[in-house]
C-alpha cells in the first residue's frame, strides 16, 4: 500500500525520448572523459614520466598547466611548487599582513617583507594543487604540511629530471653510479 502512494505518473512518449536522450549524452560524456584520461596518461608518460609516477597523471598535468610549461615548473623552487594553485589564499594572507602593518603593496614587492612574521598572524596555505595527491590525502592532519613539503621537494627534482635530463630517473641514477658522483 505504501508503494502505491509514491509510484508517480507514467511518462509521455515525448518525455521518455528526452530522458533517453539525456541518458545517452551522460554515457557519451563518460566515454569521452575516459578517452581524455587515457590520452592524458599517454602524454604524461611521454613528457613527464617521473612526475607522473610520483604524484599521478592528473596532479602532474595540473601542476604543469598551472606553471605554464614543464620548463617553468622545473625552474620553480620547491616552496613555490608546494603552494602552486593556492595563490588566492596566499595573497589573502599577505593582504592581511600588509593592512596590519600599514605597508603598501609596492613596498612589499620592492623591498620584501619578513614573511616569517606571517606565520604568527594567520594560516598560510601549506599546499595548493599538491593537496590532491593521494600521499597527502592519506596523511594525518598534523603531518599534511610536512608531507606536502617533502612531496614538493621530490616533485621539483622529478620535474627537473623530466625537463632537462629527458629520460627516466633510473637512467640518470645509473649514469651517476658509472661516473661515481
Amino acid at each position: 500500500m505504501l508503494f502505491s502512494l509514491f509510484e508517480g505518473q507514467d511518462l509521455s512518449p515525448v518525455d521518455l525520448i528526452n530522458v533517453q536522450t539525456f541518458a545517452q549524452r551522460v554515457m557519451d560524456l563518460a566515454d569521452y572523459r575516459k578517452k581524455l584520461y587515457d590520452y592524458l596518461v599517454t602524454k604524461m608518460s611521454d613528457i613527464a614520466p617521473n612526475l607522473a609516477a610520483l604524484i599521478g597523471e592528473m596532479v602532474g598535468a595540473r601542476l604543469i598547466s598551472h606553471a605554464g610549461s614543464l620548463t617553468n615548473l622545473a625552474k620553480c623552487p620547491s616552496s613555490t611548487l608546494q603552494i602552486l594553485g593556492a595563490e588566492k589564499a596566499l595573497f589573502r594572507c599577505i593582504s592581511r599582513f600588509v593592512s596590519l602593518y600599514k605597508f603598501n603593496y609596492t613596498a612589499v614587492t620592492n623591498f620584501g617583507v619578513n614573511f616569517r612574521a606571517l606565520k604568527t598572524r594567520g594560516n598560510i596555505p601549506k599546499y595548493g594543487l599538491i593537496f590532491h595527491s593521494s600521499f597527502i590525502g592519506r596523511a594525518s592532519a598534523k603531518n599534511k604540511g610536512r608531507i606536502a613539503r617533502f612531496l614538493a621537494n621530490k616533485c621539483s627534482i622529478a620535474s627537473r629530471i623530466d625537463c632537462f635530463a629527458g629520460n627516466n630517473l633510473e637512467n640518470v641514477l645509473n649514469k651517476r653510479e658509472v661516473f661515481g658522483r
